[in-house]
């Protein structure tokens, strides 16, 4: 078995691997949204003279010095693995986090040194292309009469009636949140008949993305808005998802 990242190749079994994890993330609405892949593995570089050491020591910077290629563990006959991260698979790009030396013992500088490479890559598995919804729904008035307080140079004010009956005003909002696009067809319809409505009033705000990864944007938004009036009182909730 041998690891390769990119265009680089390790010697077989020069590297072993020590850890891949795959843990789920979930969403505001509680569906899964996508898997965070953790690959760690272990080597040794091994030498016989300190000119070997300082070429092999750079030649391994060298080739973990930027993100976004393939990590994969191969067979001998060079067929992957399933302990393999596929840039182009994933959200973010495989992300080099570590390369560490955590042994420091006199004989690790003679004859060899050990190293840890942690991989780290996002991949997109929603279960939900909606990762957030909410709708309001505000009653302004319940067609009342409207009245005012009415103060005199003398005596206590009085209220005053302006008007037996008035107009009752509602107004529908809400926001949406797509992972990958926007969400139109989860952007509900006026919860009332066009003759209510000013549709002159009508608003629909696009949101761009709040997060841009290397191979991907995610959560774009998406606002509405609805006015209406009435000359009697309506009842209505907001949409539920």
């Amino acid at each position: 078995m041998y690891l390769t990242y990119g265009n680089f190749t390790h010697p077989a079994h020069e590297v072993v691997p020590v850890l891949f994890r795959k843990q789920k993330r979930y969403g505001r609405r509680g569906y899964k949204r996508s898997t965070l892949i953790t690959l760690v593995c272990e080597g040794e570089l091994q030498y016989d003279t300190q000119a070997e050491f300082k070429t092999a020591m750079e030649a391994l910077e060298a080739a973990y010095l930027f993100d976004g290629y393939d990590v994969v563990f191969r067979n001998d006959d060079g067929t992957p693995t399933t302990h393999a991260i596929y840039s182009d698979q994933t959200v973010n790009g495989v992300e080099v986090k570590f390369i560490e030396y955590p042994h420091n013992k006199p004989e690790e500088f003679a004859t060899k040194r050990r190293f840890r490479l942690t991989f780290t890559a996002e991949r997109d598995d929603a279960e939900s292309q909606i990762d957030f919804f909410q709708e309001r729904v505000r009653f302004i008035g319940n067609c009342g009469p409207r009245w005012k307080s009415v103060e005199w140079a003398y005596g206590a004010a009085t209220g005053q009636t302006l008007s037996t009956n008035t107009v009752q005003r509602i107004i529908q909002y809400g926001y949406a949140v797509g992972v990958s696009s926007y969400v139109e067809e989860w952007v509900p319809d006026p919860l009332w008949d066009v003759s209510y409505e000013h549709q002159q009033l009508r608003e629909r705000e696009y949101i761009g993305p709040e997060l841009r990864y290397r191979n991907k944007s995610e959560n774009f938004g998406v606002r509405w808005r609805y006015v209406f009036s009435s000359n009697y009182p309506l009842l209505g909730l907001p949409t539920v998802v």
